[in-house]
């Protein structure tokens, strides 16, 4: 696919070339180091994957992140993920005896299926980030304002196309570039070296909407019939973090944004007339 250029809104934004080969379009657009102003610029071009203890992605919609972001980083030889928001926060903690633990809030946590053996390699899944995006969505206000002078990767996703990211572990002494099972081959998005020696990989990969996934969206969207209250008539937005297991993708955590269809008004109430 080459070196893309694209130019982010606002004067002045200054969005270096990426370079990729990802399928599907599949690209992170740009990773900007977020100002008050919220207009994105590069220091310097960034490709795949990215390497270090730690990385902050969102799938997007064109420049757009359309759900809260995730950070993904190392501690030693343990694996973190956390989503923080207004509403709250998800974290997911994969520890160096192989159990992962799961945590929504301030609810105790929930211990999951622990690594689990793929194939006859060096890899271990941990769990499988699933975003289900669907049309007629909201997308979370001012995360860039919130989130200023952090480096923040947004990965465009294109219509009809679900997200899905899997966390790998290899045995110790695995080289870090050695090649995932071939169920994930995608793009590796990111990766590092645990202080024990093995490799952490964050492989991503673009599927087609399928019957299963769109079951799921109409079960969250239209089926549980949530419904939230807010006060304020502007900047609404709601998604849920929801842990599942599957026998074929094993521990899989889904992000669903949710749309206007949950979203209700307080009234205000009138102060009494005195008069």
């Amino acid at each position: 696919m080459g070196n893309l250029r694209f130019q982010a809104k606002g004067e002045g934004s200054d969005v270096r070339p990426l370079t990729t080969n990802l399928p599907h379009h599949f690209f992170l657009q740009w990773g900007c180091e977020a100002e008050e102003e919220i207009i994105p610029k590069m220091n310097k071009p960034a490709a795949l994957p990215v390497e270090g203890i730690a990385i902050r992605f969102a799938p997007g919609l064109g420049l757009e992140p359309a759900v809260w972001f995730w950070k993904f980083w190392t501690q030693g030889s343990e694996v973190y993920a956390v989503c923080r928001n207004p509403l709250g926060m998800a974290r997911i903690s994969v520890h160096k005896s192989g159990q992962i633990h799961f945590r929504l809030g301030t609810k105790v946590k929930q211990n999951i299926a622990p690594l689990s053996k793929w194939g006859l390699g060096p890899w271990f899944h941990a769990f499988e980030m699933r975003f289900l995006l669907s049309d007629g969505t909201n997308v979370p206000p001012d995360q860039r304002k919130l989130l200023k002078k952090k480096k923040l990767y947004v990965i465009p996703v294109p219509k009809g196309f679900i997200p899905h990211f899997n966390l790998l572990i290899g045995d110790t002494g695995t080289p870090l570039g050695s090649p995932v099972p071939h169920e994930f081959s995608g793009q590796v998005i990111w990766r590092t070296l645990l202080r024990d020696g093995r490799p952490a990989v964050l492989v991503g990969r673009m599927l087609k909407l399928d019957d299963q996934n769109r079951g799921l969206i109409r079960y969250y969207r239209e089926t549980l019939d949530t419904t939230v209250k807010i006060s304020n008539a502007s900047k609404a937005y709601f998604e849920y973090c929801h842990f599942n297991w599957s026998p074929t993708a094993g521990n899989v955590i889904l992000v669903i944004p949710m749309g206007d269809e949950v979203i209700r008004y307080e009234q205000e109430v009138a102060p009494p007339n005195h008069s």
